[in-house]
């Protein structure tokens, strides 16, 4: 199943990292994880006992019964353990992860599910990501507007078009970016942007267009802190960082 990190991921247009192979290192590593002096048996305070070990420690194992005849826990299942053999365990059986063009907008859309109490969970900027489903992309947009923004009344939804309404769409991307916003719900608790920006992916080594929704979140969230709540993001002192360059409609009204 994709973890919510990894819908995150995909949603702003990076390619989640998937392996086919059993013995692959997970993202990136090859140096082998040990956890020494560890117990079959539980211990008293801080715990040693291998299955607490793995479970409270490894973030891609989890611990779940003894193996056969190879009981833990009390000493006499240990003493009566016929099984000490080390084992060694391929995984297989696992499945890629989505990626930005293959991911479900039902999955996106339950993982936007998860802010949609403000009872249990405290957050003001929703991001888009990537736009996604609907005749002009608005599909996601106004999943956001709907279900949690509009519902919760305590939040605001940061958006973008989609990149085709804007890069590499010379003379039609005013025209594209309005088509794109009269899909979207008027609200008061969305903010549309119409740009997007070039830049360097460190994790797969190669230059992306990314949607500007992320940095015009991250504008407002600076001019809370350097400034004041009430403070416009906009202005001469606010920039964009990171961007080799960036694709933006312009408007002649």
């Amino acid at each position: 199943m994709l973890t919510a990190i990894n819908r995150v991921m995909a949603s702003f247009g990076f390619k989640v990292p998937a392996t086919t192979s059993e013995t692959a290192s997970i993202i990136g590593t090859s140096t082998p994880t040990r956890w020494a002096s560890s117990s079959i048996a539980p211990a008293d305070g801080a715990t040693i006992y291998y299955k607490d070990v793995i479970n409270q420690n490894s973030q891609y194992v989890w611990f779940t019964n003894d193996r056969g005849n190879a009981a833990s826990a009390t000493a006499l299942l240990v003493a009566s353990s016929t099984n000490t053999k080390p084992l060694s365990v391929s995984f297989v059986g696992g499945t890629d992860g989505y990626g930005e063009t293959n991911c479900p907008i039902n999955i996106l859309t339950a993982a936007y599910d998860m802010f949609a109490s403000a009872e249990e969970v405290d957050v003001s900027l929703i991001l888009q990501g990537k736009a996604r489903g609907g005749t002009n992309g608005e599909q996601l947009a106004n999943y956001i507007i709907d279900n949690v923004c509009e519902s919760r009344k305590d939040c605001v939804a940061f958006i973008s078009p989609d990149r085709a309404d804007v890069v590499s769409n010379l003379g039609s991307e005013a025209n594209d970016v309005v088509t794109f916003r009269n899909s979207c719900r008027s609200t008061s608790y969305a903010v549309i942007d119409s740009g997007y920006k070039y830049q360097y992916d460190k994790y797969n080594d190669v230059y992306r267009y990314i949607p500007l929704n992320g940095d015009m979140a991250g504008l407002a969230v600076r001019t809370d802190e350097t400034r004041d709540p009430w403070f416009s993001p906009a202005g001469f002192n606010s920039r964009f960082r990171h961007a080799v360059c960036c694709q933006i409609s312009w408007f002649d009204w």
